[in-house]
């Protein structure tokens, strides 16, 4: 699932949940000073106008609540040890106004890549053939947003109408200033632009991680410091369990893709943070990570352990017929352990995609209904290969209930009634083919040579 390329979002609902769980610990012991006085936030009073239109949207704030931000906006900038270099524009935007523009952006940035990963999707089991891709994203991305920055207009945009800066305000406020810092330092559109060359799906998911990260730990520090107890225990936990509820409504898989540069790019970010301070965090805009895997084990990324390259052969003409190939991309160790998820535990799923060491995946089809993906995954060593395939057994048993055939040592198959499974371990590579076709699944085993 992807959001808006050019928008980065304030830490979603259960991001802050935890956060802020932890940070009352941490303010009851007596360590935060206390917040700055809260302030009005302005209603707007005409209709908004869409993101590609001219004004920007939103309220502005008056001189007093321009005050307030710029206390906010100070210590944000003196923390992240990341001077201004220009002044930040920030409008207020009514929850449905931000639905809208957020929608907005997601249908235009993100309508081609949510389309070649319905069917991918599918196949993994992260959503049912009857879940809507854009419909889920567009839901799950507007109903947790509390603001953004948005890269084309250089404006940082807070959820709200009527209502004081509240706590959860003055958060959103330092969270999306760090963006603005960054993108005044590093450049955003240019390190979007040149990940969008050679499109790839886990590296992509790894800069975004950095990102978020890097505004997740600063906004933490931010709470440490300047956020005291009495403002933490106004804000409505209520209406957090509320969206938290509503969350849970949502396929897992989709959940963790959510939260993923939020809580484990805050954890890489606190990584890097160790071995140099802001410094480090810096640095790392020069040189990203490039997969989800230095994200989730940052001795890899700070090692230059890159993924590995992996080719895959065409199959259009072994597979025959009027299938085509659609796609092609890497699929990284988050989705990885998102597929195991979907029938194994959260840590049996993680410690089996741990040792990931590139993969490449493509998707072929036939018509309205026939789908074969094709993943190879390469490993770092034989032996997390060997607990890998061990894993997908356990996997398999579970999906099918059962109903698999072992084919030898190294492989194994399970027909079923919409879609057929396959895996095999060979030469330090683990190969997967999911297709609706029991045919096709055959032809591409041959072709490729599988036990």
């Amino acid at each position: 699932m992807a959001p808006a390329r050019r928008l980065f979002f304030s830490a979603r609902i259960l991001t802050h949940c935890a956060v802020l769980a932890m940070l009352l610990v941490v303010v009851a012991c007596g360590r935060s000073a206390s917040s700055p006085t809260p302030t009005a936030i302005p209603s707007p009073t005409e209709a908004l106008p869409t993101p590609t239109s001219t004004p920007i949207p939103g309220a502005t704030p008056s001189d007093a609540e321009r005050e307030a931000l710029d206390e906010i906006q100070a210590r944000a900038a003196e923390l992240r040890e990341l001077e201004p270099l220009a002044e930040v524009e920030c409008r207020f935007l009514t929850r449905e106004a931000a639905e809208a523009y957020v929608r907005q952006e997601v249908e235009e940035e993100a309508g081609a890549y949510l389309s070649e990963a319905q069917p991918v999707y599918e196949l993994l089991d992260f959503i049912s053939p009857e879940d809507d891709l854009m419909e889920l994203t567009l839901r799950l991305t507007t109903s947790q947003v509390l603001g953004f920055y948005d890269t084309d207009v250089e404006t940082m945009f807070v959820v709200g109408q009527d209502q004081e800066i509240d706590t959860m305000g003055v958060i959103t406020v330092a969270h999306e200033f760090v963006h603005a810092l960054q993108d005044q330092h590093f450049d955003l559109d240019a390190l979007l632009e040149e990940a969008e060359e050679g499109w790839d799906w886990d590296a992509d998911l790894a800069l975004t991680a950095l990102v978020e990260g890097d505004a997740t730990l600063a906004e933490t520090d931010y709470i440490r410091r300047f956020i005291g107890l009495a403002d933490l225990l106004k804000i409505d936990f209520g209406e957090i369990e509320r969206l938290i509820t509503e969350l849970e409504g949502f396929p897992e898989a989709l959940r963790q893709e959510l939260s993923f540069p939020y809580e484990a790019g805050a954890d890489f970010a606190s990584a890097l943070f160790d071995e140099e301070g802001w410094v480090a965090i810096n640095n790392a805009f020069g040189a990203p990570p490039t997969s989800t895997e230095q994200i989730l084990h940052p001795e890899k990324y700070l090692a230059g352990e890159a993924p590995h390259e992996v080719d895959l052969p065409d199959l259009t003409p072994e597979l025959g017929g009027s299938w085509q190939l659609q796609a092609s991309n890497t699929l990284g160790e988050l989705l990885l352990a998102n597929h195991l998820d979907t029938h194994l535990s959260r840590p049996e799923a993680e410690n089996a995609a741990a040792g990931w060491g590139g993969d490449r995946w493509a998707l072929y089809s036939e018509g309205a209904t026939g789908r074969l993906l094709l993943l190879v995954i390469e490993w770092d060593a034989p032996e997390e290969l060997d607990e890998f395939f061990a894993a997908y057994l356990e996997w398999l048993d579970a999906r099918s209930e059962g109903a698999w055939e072992r084919l030898g040592e190294h492989a194994a198959l399970w027909e079923g009634p919409q879609v057929a499974i396959y895996v095999s371990r060979q030469e330090g590579a683990a190969s997967l083919i999911l297709s609706t076709n029991v045919t096709a699944l055959g032809r591409a085993r041959r072709a490729l040579d599988l036990p």
